[in-house]
């Protein structure tokens, strides 16, 4: 949308918008994979879905080892860092430090919050993923 929005405005930055798309993408397999990961820990995964069956995660499953589906959290947590440094500095190269500081911070939360829905504090669990759902995927 802010792509759009820019470049209806004449301020189109395709790298930024790459940087951006790869930015949302990696959050998005952060939270997927420290889902799978974390509910695999939990034992949530044995409680089956609402239509009855079981859902075939990857680690529950057999398909990925734990270890592998940490190191791939891990991997993932790292260039969701990256992408969010990158993006933020080229996304405020024209503006103040104190913007890139702030969308530094914001990136980094919401890296946080990706990696820690059913990892770590694991607020999924303790009722609040739909809070964080829309923060991170609103205003954030």
């Amino acid at each position: 949308m802010g792509s759009l929005l820019a470049a209806d405005r004449g301020y189109f930055d395709g790298w930024l918008t790459l940087w951006m798309v790869l930015t949302a993408a990696s959050y998005q397999l952060v939270s997927n994979l420290a889902n799978d990961l974390g509910d695999f820990r939990t034992g949530a995964d044995q409680h089956g879905t609402a239509q009855g069956g079981v859902e075939a995660r990857a680690v529950a499953s057999g398909i990925i080892q734990e270890a592998e589906m940490q190191r791939a959290v891990n991997v993932l947590t790292v260039l969701a860092l990256g992408f969010t440094v990158l993006t933020s500095w080229w996304g405020t190269t024209h503006l103040s430090g104190y913007h890139t500081a702030t969308f530094l911070a914001l990136g980094t939360l919401a890296t946080l919050a990706a990696r820690g829905y059913t990892m770590g504090w694991a607020y999924g669990y303790k009722g609040l993923g739909d809070l964080f759902v829309i923060l991170f995927f609103g205003p954030v």
